[in-house]
């Protein structure tokens, strides 16, 4: 095999070792919330962007935690993240460790951001807000 090559693939093992899967802005992004097994999910109130509040409701069962899942997720793939300035988040969403501010009130659609970065924000559509809704039970 010649040097030029042996070059090449350096340079193209390089590059895909160094590609950001952890990044929302990234094509490569792989979200934890879709790769983890997921047993409960918590739903917390907030105090503000740093306490959280009591917890209002746990769900065990698997079609309502892997349907929240699943909205959160599909989001996530679907829609182009943003910065944006909000006011504290009424909401804290935890699947198992895994945790999002949220943003859901009694009009206008739902959304959320990572707690640990906050650099990413999404928003549901007026569809699954209403089933955000109803899976919550508010």
């Amino acid at each position: 095999m010649s040097w030029k090559r042996l070059l090449v693939l350096l340079l193209i093992t390089l590059c895909a070792a160094c590609t950001d899967t952890s990044d929302p802005y990234s094509d490569n992004y792989e979200s934890k919330l879709a790769t983890a097994h997921i047993d409960s999910v918590a739903l917390y109130e907030m105090v503000s962007f740093r306490d959280v509040g009591e917890p209002i409701v746990t769900f065990h069962d698997t079609d309502t935690v892997q349907s929240i899942q699943g909205l959160l997720v599909e989001r996530e793939k679907e829609s182009q993240p943003s910065v944006v300035d909000t006011v504290d988040p009424p909401y804290l969403l935890d699947f198992d460790g895994i945790k999002y501010h949220l943003w859901l009130f009694e009009q206008g659609v739902a959304s959320f951001q990572y707690t640990e970065k906050n650099d990413a924000h999404f928003s549901f559509t007026e569809n699954e807000t209403e089933q955000l809704r109803g899976l919550l039970g508010m």
